[in-house]
Parts: C-alpha cells; sequence; structure tokens
C-alpha cells in the first residue's frame, strides 16, 4: 500500500512538473507578443504625427450602409456637416439595405435642407453568395466621385477634424489604405464599462500587429483608401463570397497588392466613437460575428495568435 501511495505521489508531481513546464512556456510566449504589441504600438504613434504627410484636400467620397438606423442617422449627419473641409470637396452617400423604419426619410429631410453633398442609394440586394452590407457599400463606392473613400457606420460619430487628418495622411502618395482608431462610448453599467476596455485592447493590438507588418484585425466603422487602388485589387472581388470581415479582408487584400502602403493612424483627432452593446446576449452575438473571422484571412498563418492566445488563457 505504501509503494502504491509513494507511486501515485510520484506520478502527481510529474504531472504537475509538466503543467508548469507548459504554463511557464505559454507565458514567455505571451510576454514575448506583448513586447512585440508594445514595438507595433509605438509606431503606430509616430505615425500619428503630421511632419511626415502633406496637407491636400483631395476630392473625399464618404460612404456608409443603412439599414433600420432611424435613431443614429441624425447624430451621424451631424457630425459630417460640422466637418472642417471643404464643403465642395467631399460628399456623402448613404446606400439603403432595405430598411424598414424611417430611416431614408431622415435621410432625404436632411439632405434638402444641407450645404453638403447627400446621396441616398437604394442597396441592390444581395444573394446567398454575397454579404448585404458588402454589396451595399460596392455600390456606394461605384457611384462615388471621390478620389479617396472613407468608410464608417451609421451608429458612429467623430470629431470636426476627421476628414481633414484623413486626407492629410494621404498627402503621402505611398499610402493607398488607412486604419483609424474606434472607441466604445461608456454607457452606463459594468457591461458597459469593460466594453471599453476591451475594445481598446483590441483596438490596440489590431494597430500593433498591423504596424508590424500583419494586418489581422481594423474596424470598418473608421478605414479610408485610395479609389484606384481599390479598383487596382478587384475591390470586393475574390472575399465577396464571405459572410462577414469585408472591413479586414479588405484592408489584408491592399497588403497583398500594395506592400508597405497600408498603416494605422493613431491620431486623436481620426477617432470614431461608436456605442456599446446594451445587453449580454447581443454582446455575445457581436463576439460571436467577430470570432467568426479568425481564419477568414488573405494572410498566412494569422491563425497562431488567436490559438496562442486560447492556450495561454486555457493554461490558468
Amino acid at each position: 500500500s505504501l509503494s502504491k501511495f509513494s507511486f501515485k505521489i510520484h506520478q502527481s508531481y510529474i504531472i504537475l512538473h509538466n503543467m508548469l513546464v507548459y504554463f511557464y512556456l505559454i507565458s514567455a510566449i505571451y510576454i514575448a507578443l506583448v513586447i512585440w504589441f508594445i514595438i507595433g504600438w509605438n509606431r503606430a504613434v509616430r505615425l500619428g504625427a503630421f511632419e511626415k504627410y502633406n496637407a491636400k484636400t483631395p476630392e473625399l467620397s464618404v460612404v456608409v450602409a443603412i439599414r433600420n438606423e432611424e435613431h443614429n442617422i441624425p447624430a451621424l449627419l451631424d457630425a459630417l456637416a460640422k466637418q472642417d473641409y471643404p464643403k465642395e470637396k467631399f460628399e456623402i452617400i448613404l446606400v439603403d439595405d432595405h430598411s424598414q423604419d424611417n430611416s431614408t426619410e431622415l435621410v432625404r429631410k436632411y439632405a434638402q435642407g444641407s450645404q453638403i453633398s447627400i446621396t441616398l442609394l437604394l442597396s441592390p440586394g444581395s444573394s446567398k453568395d454575397h454579404s448585404p452590407k458588402r454589396t451595399a457599400l460596392h455600390a456606394g463606392i461605384e457611384i462615388s466621385k471621390g478620389s479617396i473613400i472613407a468608410l464608417t457606420d451609421a451608429d458612429c460619430v467623430m470629431g470636426p477634424l476627421w476628414l481633414t487628418t484623413l486626407a492629410r495622411y494621404f498627402g503621402d502618395e505611398s499610402v493607398n489604405f488607412v486604419s483609424g482608431p474606434v472607441v466604445i462610448t461608456s454607457g452606463k453599467g459594468l457591461l458597459a464599462g469593460f466594453q471599453t476596455v476591451e475594445f481598446c485592447s483590441v483596438m490596440g493590438s489590431g494597430a500593433s500587429m498591423l504596424q508590424s507588418g500583419v494586418p489581422l484585425m481594423c474596424n470598418g466603422a473608421n478605414v479610408a483608401f485610395r479609389k484606384s487602388a481599390f479598383r487596382q485589387a478587384n475591390g470586393y472581388d475574390t472575399v465577396d463570397q464571405r459572410a462577414t470581415g469585408d472591413d479586414v479582408l479588405l484592408m489584408q487584400k491592399m497588403h497583398s497588392y500594395f506592400q508597405g502602403s497600408v498603416l494605422f493612424a493613431a491620431n486623436q483627432e481620426l477617432i470614431v466613437k461608436t456605442p456599446s452593446v446594451s445587453t449580454i446576449r447581443g454582446f455575445i452575438t457581436q463576439r460571436k460575428r467577430w470570432a467568426s473571422k479568425w481564419n477568414t484571412t488573405e494572410v498566412p498563418f494569422t491563425w497562431i495568435l488567436p490559438v496562442l492566445l486560447f492556450l495561454y488563457n486555457f493554461s490558468f
């Protein structure tokens, strides 16, 4: 009996030893990853300085896909109307994805009394092989007049220097795609506060990796690109059959076609604000949608990061 007991203790010791070796190994890799992120973030911050970029005022087109956004449209249009950018130099194209509320009526009324160019377009619709949002965005891009296309979401707001700052980055002729910062506006309660902190982590990680040459994440609420580059890369072709990830896949495609021309701009004037999800159910649905993109990528081996993060958290 004593021999069996000693053998079991020995087995337990071996198991514990192996678990600790695994934990220390995966923790060391995780720490190295964090250091890599810090280096990448510092690069993004340096890109936030304006010294490198020429002040130009190209024609800009802001394209937004909308669907049942009557509660958000007024705030978005107000924010765009307050842009400190020549009114004759930018246009707003809102593509309605078959809304069933008063979204389109609100847009028409706003356009009648506005000094800026606002176009309302009905999305041509989608099929089982096409993303509805991607179809709407593509329709808006096709009729746009600007040489620079800026994309955002209907539930977002931005500061008055958003377009001016975007244009400044494209003063560098080598830049074809800019990913900007998105923050969640703090609501009330623990869930809203959690989302605010968590989303900062997501944005920081995406920015760090992009500036380190691995474009894994961006947010379609705040991206801009040259229309000429979009066409050269055949736009959403080859990625259009995927149900989600239009923002990330387009960024990765631009990166593949034009090496070194994709960047994250860590500039406060570029911040776009979006509301937090108000319910646990909505939060889970949103995160499931985000997580579904983890292996739909144009860049090889990016699956390593989510697998590493899972193994690190599982190790506890």
